[in-house]
This record gives C-alpha cells, structure tokens and sequence, in this order.
C-alpha cells in the first residue's frame, strides 16, 4: 500500500501549490512552488498555527475538512486528522487565492502588513504564480483529495477557520517578523516638519518640500478600487492637521474655521487625482500664508483686539480713534502699543492690510482701480493709489501690468 506521505509526494507534482504534512512532532513539506523569503517564515507559522489550533485537535470526526484564509489573503485547507495505523496525519495546502487582487489592493496589504517597498513589489509579484481557484473548485480539489488520501471515501464536510478571531488570538502576531517599519517613522518626521512650516508661517519652505519628497506620505490604502476616494480622504486629514498648526501658529480661530470650511467644499469638488494633488499645495502655502499674514502669536490681548477689529471693518473706514473707542482705550496708548508690538504704526497696518486684501481683485482684472479704491472705504482713487505705492512700491496699474508679464 502507498504511504500517505507518497501520495502527497504525488500529488504535488500535478497540484501547483504546496503540501505540508504534520506527524509525530515531524513536518514533511512538497513543494510545487516557492515561496520568496520574507514570506516564509509567515507561511511557515499559519500552517503551524492550523495544525497546533486546539479547537481542531479536539475533533472526534475525521471528516472535516478546514478553510482558512491568511491576513495575505492566502487560503489553506487542512485535514486535522487522518488516521492512518494510529498515526494521526494533518495535512495542510496551499497557499492558494480565491479572489484576484488589484495592484492597490496588494499594495495595501502589504503596507498594512508592514513591508518595505521592495518586498510589497516581490509580493506583487508573487501574487501572479500563486494558483487561484473558485470555491466551487476548491470543494473539488477536497473531495478528490479526500478521496486519495482515505482507504474508503468519505463526504467531507468544509468548516471556515476565521483567522483574525481564532489563529490571532491564540498566538503571536507575525506581522512583526516583518522587515520595515521605517515608513511610519518617516511619516512622523515629514508631518512633524509640514507642520511646523505651517506653524512658523512659512511660505518659501512650504513650497520647497512640495517640489521635493518631503511632503509625501507613505500610507495604508483604504479604497483600493477607488483611488479619489483615496486622496481626496487624504487631502481631508491633511486639511484638519493644517488648520491646528495654523491656528497654533497664531492664525485666528475664526480665520482658521472659515479656511477649513473652504477646503472642505472644495476637495469634495475635485474629480480628478491631479486636482486633488494640487488642491493639497494650494492649501498648505495658503495656511502658511495666513499665518504670516495674519497670525496673532505672542501679541497682547489689545494689540490683538485692534487687529481682529479691523479685520471685521477692512471695508470700512477705520480710525484709530474707532479703534481705541471700541477698545475702551486711549488712541496714544493703543497707538503706542501698536507699534511696540508689531513695528509699525496702527495707521500703517490698516492701510497694508486693504492694500493686501484689495490685490487678488486688482489682479482678477474684473475690477477697475477706481471700483476697488472704494470697495476698501478710501475716500478717492487718488487716495488708494497714494497708499499702494507707500505700501507696494508702485502704483496699482503698474502692479497689475507686472503681474500680467509673470503670467
């Protein structure tokens, strides 16, 4: 009579995955293809694991037959108990695929499995030459099984394992077995520098890392088939983390609110990759951005109070005398405040302000100068004009012309 362990010996020459057999303390194992190396060790233990799982041991039939699919999404059929001479077989196959994975979908669980970069692309790889079978066809290749490895046949009945409730439980995560986990810390280390330029307000310095790899991030998918989802999930994080460290930075929390409500529309409005991508630059130069225009770190409660005033007033008239009025002060000590605290005088800050606020209108070319002269309060074209060259250099129109040559 043939051995069982012949028959698998057998077997493996025509079944295109591999065969492990456990008895007496002893693993046989027939391979018809081979794992790549940091992938072993993994295989090695969820067969191990099938074959020391108690529940299985405890059988007191020997017609069950156990499916378990792996966190790889690998499955496995084990017979936990033939009988054989009083010798007790477990024979485990595989691994084998019942599903047909994307490329994203690889590539998540490889991440989530923690593998480096060069293993999630073996793994990719691996993938290909893994044999894939229908469950229908799985119920086949256990009933011909079955049927070679008992002296009678036998109907076998197929019982799922849930690995994630049953194996993990019960044993060591492997997952730490694995190689690299220097993703997550560089993670750490490009969030932590992204936002502390935004904290500082600085501008140049955000730009810089979007044009180099320091503003990328290395993440888990978690819409494989749906990569907008993806970025767009991920434009929506980065949008929360951004306008904490704005408004660390000193940015208003009115500022800082609307900003995000602006952001938040807008990302559910991009339908492309490439939108969302740019929408994410655009987002962190502009939090930047109003940090360093418009940050209240380190100043007074007064000095504050006068700013956020004219904030709400920049299409007003403002005085300083309005402003002290409003603050229950003297003009001489708001004024004297002022300019210890932000090196200009009160008077000045509000006409920089205007001119800054009134530059995305002049540039939009939809508005003449006269029209915005006055949507800013001044009391005539030649006033705003006055106060743009003190402020810019030059006059609006000219500004405007400089800007049409850059573009």
């Amino acid at each position: 009579m043939i051995s069982l362990l012949s028959k698998c010996q057998n077997l493996v020459t025509v079944f295109s995955s591999n065969i492990y057999v456990h008895i007496e303390d002893i693993n046989h194992e027939y391979r018809s293809i081979e794992t790549p190396d940091f992938l072993e060790s993994f295989i090695l233990n969820t067969v191990h694991d099938i074959e020391d799982y108690k529940a299985l041991k405890s059988i007191n039939v020997n017609n069950h037959v156990y499916e378990l699919t792996d966190p790889f999404q690998f499955t496995y059929i084990s017979w936990p108990k033939i009988e054989i001479r009083d010798k007790i077989y477990t024979i485990t196959i595989g691994p084998m695929i019942k599903k047909h994975l994307t490329a994203e979908e690889i590539k998540y669980l490889g991440y989530k499995m923690k593998l480096s970069s060069e293993n999630n692309f073996i793994l990719e790889s691996f993938y290909k030459i893994v044999p894939y079978y229908t469950q229908d066809q799985i119920e086949n290749i256990v009933s011909l099984f079955s049927d070679y490895f008992f002296a009678s046949p036998k109907d076998m009945i197929i019982k799922t394992i849930d690995y994630d409730i049953e194996i993990s439980s019960s044993k060591p995560n492997h997952s730490n077995k694995f190689a690299s986990y220097d993703f997550i810390e560089a993670n750490y280390d490009r969030e932590e520098l992204f936002l502390k330029t935004i904290e500082l307000g600085d501008v140049e310095r955000i730009k810089e890392l979007f044009k180099s790899t320091q503003a990328s991030f290395t993440l888990p998918t978690r819409y494989p088939s749906d990569p907008l989802r993806e970025v767009k999930n991920f434009a929506i994080t980065l949008n929360s983390i951004s306008v904490r460290a704005a408004i660390k930075g000193g940015l208003s929390r009115s500022i800082a609110h609307n900003m995000s409500y602006h952001y938040a529309i807008l990302i559910e409005e991009q339908f492309t990759v490439d939108a969302i991508t740019k929408l994410q630059r655009d987002m962190a130069v502009d939090y930047a951005s109003s940090v360093k225009k418009y940050g209240l770190k380190n100043l007074s409660s007064s000095v504050k109070e006068a700013i956020i005033y004219i904030r709400q007033h920049l299409t007003d008239k403002i005085s300083v005398t309005d402003i002290a009025s409003h603050l229950h002060l003297s003009r001489e000590h708001l004024s004297r405040l002022f300019k210890e605290e932000m090196d200009l005088t009160l008077s000045d800050y509000i006409h920089q302000l205007k001119i800054d606020e009134s530059l995305p209108l002049l540039s939009s070319k939809v508005y003449s100068v006269n029209e915005i002269a006055y949507m800013f309060a001044y009391s005539s074209p030649a006033h705003y004009t006055k106060a743009f060259k003190k402020i810019k250099g030059l006059s609006p129109k000219k500004w405007q012309s400089d800007q049409n040559n850059k573009d």
